[in-house]
């Protein structure tokens, strides 16, 4: 036992000594900032996104007049390409010429996607470990687990400090105000391409449209997810989406009483007479069916993302599928007046400050059909794990651990704040 104890320490501290020189083989140095230079790159980054939504804009016409604005808008746009490229060659020169002493004003996609690879092999390394620990642990006697028990409870601790490292490159790199900026300008990007979309300049009846039935006769976020679905075809296929909710089981007043409609002149009253999806490629309006029955699937179905912002999504985040969904989501659950002041409420009366760890334990109808139990010890666990690396991260920081719980099972409340 001794001896298999002495090679789990040298193969432990060999994988944490190879996990250290990855991590600082990958830092940069951080880059002297230019505002001057860096404003104005900001200022024609905006600049190429707004003339980009013209263009998308332009595009989705068919007059003469508006395939000549194209040409000048497109002509417009590769001008300050150009002056934003030229800046940033003049702002790497004037930081440290080629770059080797200072970093750039923005990571390479291989930077971006080693340092996510690195975060997520040290947490599937933690799991495997921690589980491989634990099996051994359940076969020792008793004074040979307690010792053991200790090797575990080290190894869980170094875990997170390697984790709480990795994480904090981000904060030393240099990079993190072009993540924040390049987040704002796809977000942007992609909620004025959404309304365009969905707001055409023609009047409804003159567009191509899909038509999408919420009333799927699952829980909400199984309907939502349909929603969602409809509307990444709709985008996919450039045609404004046209949502029915009458009768909805969550409102019988439908979908648009709490929500902002998905387009304001493109409503049912235009949708009659729906085609069947076999002819989406030709029929003035198509009806989206549910997902599993489309077959053949296509290649723009989920889980794709629009072709021409991919490279910028996959160095930007590692699940763009995710992000992209977000971008869908945020635009088709946009609250009505009466229900974004309810929840503007909810939020100052709860005090909801961070950090904060949010905890959805769902029971009732799930449970026994196609979910397991699980306590809420089990939840709290990975509640634990992220304070403890938080603090690892921000050693100087005092702050107050928080959970927002939320459950449709209201025994669960007495449960997690007896335990």
């Amino acid at each position: 036992m001794l001896l298999f104890g002495n090679k789990f320490y040298l193969i432990f501290i060999s994988l944490w000594i190879f996990g250290l020189y990855c991590i600082f083989t990958s830092f940069h140095s951080t880059p002297n900032n230019n505002k001057v230079f860096e404003d104005r790159i900001e200022y024609l980054q905006n600049e190429v996104d707004s003339l980009r939504q013209k263009l998308a804009q332009l595009q989705s016409g068919n007059n003469i007049n508006d395939q000549v604005k194209v040409g000048n808008e497109n002509v417009q746009c590769q001008t300050l390409e150009n002056e934003m490229k030229r800046l940033k060659r003049a702002l790497r020169s004037k930081n440290g010429g080629d770059g080797t002493t200072s970093s750039r004003e923005e990571p390479s996609m291989e930077y971006e996607k080693l340092r996510r690879k690195i975060e997520m092999q040290a947490r599937e390394l933690t799991y495997f470990t921690t589980d491989q620990l634990n099996k051994i642990s359940g076969k020792l006697t008793d004074d040979d687990k307690q010792k053991w028990d200790n090797v575990i409870l080290r190894f869980a601790d170094q875990s997170r400090v390697l984790l709480a490292s990795i994480r904090n490159i981000t904060e030393v790199d240099g990079y993190q105000l072009w993540r924040e900026r390049e987040h704002a300008s796809l977000s942007k990007l992609m909620q004025a391409r959404l309304n365009s979309l969905q707001s055409p300049i023609k009047p409804c009846e003159n567009v191509k449209r899909v038509t999408c039935n919420i009333n799927k006769g699952c829980g909400y976020g199984c309907e939502i997810h349909h929603a969602m679905h409809c509307f990444h075809i709709a985008y996919a296929i450039g045609r404004p989406l046209i949502l029915f909710s009458d009768g909805w089981r969550y409102n019988s007043g439908g979908f648009d009483q709490i929500f902002l409609p998905p387009s304001q002149n493109c409503t049912t009253s235009s949708a009659t007479g729906a085609s069947s999806w076999s002819n989406y490629e030709t029929a003035d309006v198509v009806e989206i069916p549910l997902i599993d029955n489309i077959y053949p699937r296509k290649d723009f179905m989920p889980m794709a993302v629009p072709e021409d912002i991919a490279e910028r999504l996959i160095r930007l985040h590692g699940n763009p599928f995710v992000w992209f969904t977000g971008q869908l989501m945020k635009y088709l659950l946009r609250p009505q007046p009466w229900l974004k002041e309810f929840m503007e409420k909810k939020y100052e009366s709860i005090k909801f400050e961070v950090p904060i760890v949010g905890v959805h334990v769902r029971r009732t109808d799930k449970v026994g059909s196609e979910a397991a139990f699980h306590d809420i010890s089990e939840y709290m666990k990975h509640v634990e794990d992220y304070y403890i690396i938080y603090q690892y991260q921000n050693p100087n920081v005092n702050f107050t651990k928080r959970v927002f719980l939320a459950t449709d099972e209201p025994a669960v409340f007495s449960d997690a704040r007896s335990k």
